[in-house]
């Protein structure tokens, strides 16, 4: 094995997971920082160069930095940013190439996408780029509103050799609760007081029937009804 050259995050753009790994839409323009929503699935595509050197493995590992804290890997069972499964790509199908700028003699090698966060190793040499692609979630349970998140690639837990752009996305809590749980208001409903007919001794005073939902959760969870009455 020869020695490696220098491997660089060079290019990035944030996509919605709403189509193949050639047709999806761009979130945001070319390294654009984007505003991403809680418990909402989407994808992170990142182009990196290598300059000099010899070809060797290369195994695209993805991390996160909330607020500025810290690197962690993003694995399927990992806080903050969480990876996921999407019906519309597949894990370890190798990629074409989508966010090179251009005006660069550099080869293509497919990249992977990864749908658990590390790509299966491939060969990536000398004047050669290449672009992964990550499925994610940011969970609603370990982020507030506007916090900031970063990501970067490195080689399995080495870091690359320069990092040239390193995307961030502003967490806005608009997306759910991380829960499964879908809010539900409180119903109201008044029934006017009804009078029967002469022959009725009968008399029915005005009802208040108060429904009342605190959740209604993903497994199941009932709706609670409360009938008040009064003569």
């Amino acid at each position: 094995m020869g020695a490696i050259g220098i491997r660089t995050q060079f290019n990035f753009r944030a996509r919605n997971d709403d189509g193949t790994e050639s047709t999806a839409t761009w979130k945001a323009a070319l390294d654009s920082n984007w505003t991403q929503n809680v418990d909402e699935t989407f994808r992170l595509r990142i182009r990196c160069t290598q300059g000099g050197g010899t070809a060797n493995g290369f195994v695209p590992t993805l991390q996160y930095n909330l607020n500025s804290a810290g690197w962690n890997d993003v694995t399927t069972s990992s806080s903050v940013v969480r990876a996921v499964s999407s019906a519309n790509v597949t894990d370890e199908e190798a990629t074409t190439e989508q966010i090179d700028p251009g005006g660069n003699a550099l080869a293509y090698t497919a990249g992977k996408v990864s749908e658990d966060g590390q790509c299966g190793s491939y060969t990536f040499g000398s004047g050669q780029d290449t672009e992964n692609e990550f499925v994610l979630q940011i969970r609603s349970v370990d982020v507030a509103n506007n916090d900031t998140v970063q990501f970067r690639v490195v080689d399995f837990n080495v870091e690359l050799d320069s990092y040239s752009v390193t995307p961030q996305a502003t967490v806005s809590e608009s997306g759910g609760d991380g829960s499964g749980n879908a809010a539900l208001s409180t119903a109201t409903a008044t029934m006017p007081s009804m009078t029967p007919q002469a022959s009725s001794n009968i008399s029915i005073s005005t009802m208040t029937a108060t429904a009342t939902a605190p959740s209604a959760s993903a497994n199941g969870g009932g709706l609670r009804r409360r009938i008040i009455s009064s003569s």
